[in-house]
C-alpha cells in the first residue's frame, strides 16, 4: 500500500514539475508539438496579411509591405513545422521502413497525416518499391491513392 502511495505522489510530482516546459507526455501523439507550433504559425500568419492588407487600403505601403513579409515568414515556419510533424508522424509509425529491406518495403501506414504530405510519401515508396523490387505492397489508410487515382481500392495493394 505504501509503496503504491509512493509510486502515485512521484507521478504526480514528475507531471509537476514537466508542466509548461514543453515535454512530450506518454500520451502525446507523435508529431502534435509540431502540429501545434504550425497553428499558432498560421493563426500569426493569418494575422500578419489582415493587417497588411488594412493598411495598403489605408495607403500605409510600407506597413502593409512590412506586415506582408511577416505573414511569409509565419507561411515558411507553417511549412516547416508540418514537414518535422509529417516526419515524426510517418516514423512513429513505420519505424523499420528505412532499414532497406523489402520486408519494410511491403506495408506503409500513412495515418495522422495531411492528405498532401500522405500523396508524397505514397509516391516516394511506390519508387522506392520499383528500385527495390518489391511486388506486393499494401498501404494504410487506402483513401490516400483512391483520392488521387480515383479507384475504389489502393493501387498500392
Amino acid at each position: 500500500m505504501l509503496g503504491a502511495v509512493a509510486v502515485s505522489v512521484l507521478a504526480f510530482t514528475f507531471w509537476v514539475w514537466t508542466w509548461g516546459k514543453g515535454i512530450p507526455y506518454i500520451d502525446q501523439q507523435p508529431g502534435q508539438k509540431w502540429r501545434e507550433k504550425a497553428r499558432v504559425a498560421a493563426r500569426n500568419r493569418s494575422k500578419m496579411l489582415d493587417q497588411a492588407s488594412v493598411a495598403w487600403k489605408a495607403g500605409q505601403k510600407s506597413t502593409a509591405k512590412t506586415l506582408s513579409e511577416r505573414g511569409k515568414h509565419f507561411g515558411a515556419q507553417v511549412e516547416r513545422y508540418n514537414e518535422r510533424a509529417s516526419k515524426e508522424i510517418f516514423l512513429s509509425l513505420n519505424a523499420t521502413y528505412y532499414s532497406g529491406t523489402k520486408e519494410a518495403l511491403e506495408k506503409i501506414d500513412l495515418h495522422g497525416l495531411f492528405v498532401n504530405e500522405a500523396l508524397v510519401y505514397a509516391q516516394n515508396h511506390l519508387d522506392m518499391c520499383r528500385d527495390a523490387g518489391v511486388t506486393q505492397r499494401r498501404s494504410l489508410p487506402d483513401a490516400v491513392t483512391t483520392a488521387r487515382m480515383g479507384s475504389p481500392r489502393s493501387s498500392l495493394q
